[in-house]
Order: structure tokens, then C-alpha cells, then sequence
């Protein structure tokens, strides 16, 4: 280039010795800042729901804590309006619901 004050980037400096780093990307800033977004966003949906912050359990930890399956269940006064979480019978994840209706006959809202 005649023009050097025009160069933007130049990659390497000459010597071939440096391809091998080329193309190593250093990721760990970017995980550091989604880990961080993830974990407050999870920790405003724990306080929209309710839930004590200091109480959340990672998902593995709660599945080892699992009652068995004749564990008595405890039952819960259902409120019209209020947030719960819900399973939602088609892909099997768990979601923000909000209870718009109680049908007592057959226990389900």
C-alpha cells in the first residue's frame, strides 16, 4: 500500500509462525457477562414468583431431593390472579403461568 495512514488492520506481522493463534478465540468475557445476565434474570423471576432468593437450588440438587411417589401431597389454596409455575403438556418445560380459572371438580386450573 503507497498509502500506510490508511491501513486499518493488518494481520500477523510478517512471519507465518503466528497462524496457528489466528483463529483461537478468547470466549471467557462473554460467558463471564451471559453467565451474569442469566443468573439475574433467573433471580427476578424467583422474587416474581415469590420465592426466596437464597433458597434456589440448582435442578440437580432439587431431583435428588425428590419424595417418594407415595409421599403424601400437600395441597395448595389456588388463588384466581396469582403466578405460579406450570408444565406445559406438550414440550414437557416448566413456565410462568398466571391462574385465569379454578376448576375445584377435578382439582386443575
Amino acid at each position: 500500500m503507497a498509502d500506510d495512514m490508511n491501513v486499518l488492520f493488518i494481520r500477523g506481522n510478517g512471519n507465518d509462525t503466528d497462524t496457528a493463534n489466528d483463529n483461537v478465540w478468547d470466549d471467557s468475557a462473554l460467558i463471564e457477562a451471559y453467565d451474569k445476565a442469566i443468573n439475574l434474570a433467573k433471580e427476578e423471576v424467583i422474587k416474581r414468583m415469590g420465592m426466596d432468593v437464597g433458597n434456589s437450588q440448582p435442578k440437580e440438587n432439587l431431583q435428588n431431593l425428590k419424595q417418594p411417589k407415595h409421599a403424601s401431597k400437600l395441597h395448595k389454596k389456588w388463588i384466581i390472579g396469582a403466578p405460579y409455575r406450570a408444565i406445559y403438556s406438550e414440550d414437557g418445560e416448566i413456565y410462568e403461568a398466571i391462574i385465569s380459572k379454578i376448576y375445584e371438580n377435578n382439582g386443575t386450573c
